[in-house]
């Protein structure tokens, strides 16, 4: 059971679940581990229940230190040390047979050093928080420490299916022509999806208005009919989201949603599932938690392009504070974008 408060480390993230998912293949039985930037206190958590024997959980913010005090003992692991502090704590420490540090690319090649004393040297160190792009650079600062990459497991090819976690692939286009099919069967021949964008779809509505057609009574149609396809967790039309009862689920999408710009139709793909669009070669994999949404600079200085990497939002605040010249908050951890 892990309460998160304001911490880090639910499980949901990419870089938890997969720091878990390597967690799950190694054999911890007997073994120290020593968890950087505990967060939650989830990893040094599944750590000892995977049989570990000497857990340190080391967080350097107060309140999730404090978080995690309580999730260990919510989950009945006293056992697991805890320290408030920074990598500098690490140096009075024994080293440990399995070191991880699911934190960020900066501060993960700023404090590599202090890693590579605190593991034993045949041990096994499991680093993430940072892009596939940051690899060479967190690679080769482990390399000026006598440490070698052994690899790297990447979430969105990852074979869910090994773990019983159900998993496909939803077709955006397809989807789109299905559904343009179903409508023409109802109302009559004409090409009422317009164009998709993720997983939007636009509808037609000059056709609508021309075919005297109820745009509500169609969007409930239209939901209706998607919700069979497989691989959708649910279906949000603009009329549910502008006067639809308040649910989590609507809140959400509520948040990321923009009458003028956002489609008359948005699909919520069930999480473990991919969805593509093969006109633009989108391939995503859907994350329970993942709302995806377009973060836009404006300037003299920006360059007009567009780019489709994707970032998460606590790169936002550095990333204005730079532009603005201005100190960071305290509370940031990850780098400007530009």
């Amino acid at each position: 059971f892990i309460n998160p408060q304001m911490s880090f480390g639910t499980g949901h993230h990419a870089t938890t679940s997969q720091v878990i998912r390597n967690l799950l293949r190694l054999d911890l039985t007997g073994k120290s581990v020593i968890d950087m930037g505990t967060g939650t206190g989830i990893l040094a958590i599944l750590s000892a229940m995977l049989g570990a024997t000497r857990v340190t959980g080391i967080e350097i913010d107060g309140f999730a230190y404090v978080n995690a005090v309580d999730n260990i003992a919510v989950n009945h692991h006293p056992e697991i040390r805890l320290i408030n502090g920074d990598a500098s704590a690490l140096d009075g420490l024994e080293p440990a047979d399995v070191f991880i540090a699911n934190i960020n690319r900066n501060i993960i090649t700023a404090d590599i050093a202090a890693y590579a004393r605190a593991l034993r040297p045949d041990g096994v160190m499991l680093l993430s928080g940072f892009y596939v792009e940051d690899i060479p650079v967190v690679a080769a600062a482990a390399a000026r420490h006598s440490m070698r990459e052994t690899g790297y497991t990447d979430e969105e090819t990852a074979d869910l299916s090994k773990y019983r976690i159900p998993t496909g692939t939803f077709d955006v286009e397809r989807a789109a022509g299905l559904l343009n099919m179903y409508l023409s069967a109802v109302y009559g021949q004409g090409k009422f999806v317009e164009a998709t964008f993720g997983t939007q779809f636009y509808l037609n509505h000059k056709l609508v208005e021309e075919k005297q057609i109820n745009l509500a009574e169609m969007l409930e149609r239209v939901q209706d009919f998607l919700l069979q396809l497989s691989g959708v967790k649910d279906v949000y039309t603009t009329t549910r989201l502008m006067q639809g009862a308040w649910t989590p689920g609507i809140s959400r999408m509520r948040g990321g949603y923009n009458p003028r710009y956002s489609g008359d139709v948005l699909i919520e793909v069930a999480p473990g599932w991919h969805y593509v669009n093969n006109s633009i070669r989108e391939d995503q994999l859907a994350r329970e938690s993942y709302v995806p949404f377009p973060i836009i600079f404006l300037g003299a200085d920006c360059k007009a392009e567009k780019l489709s990497t994707p970032v998460t939002i606590d790169c936002i605040a550095p990333t204005l504070s730079k532009a603005m010249r201005i100190r960071a908050p305290n509370a940031c951890r990850t780098a400007p974008l530009f």
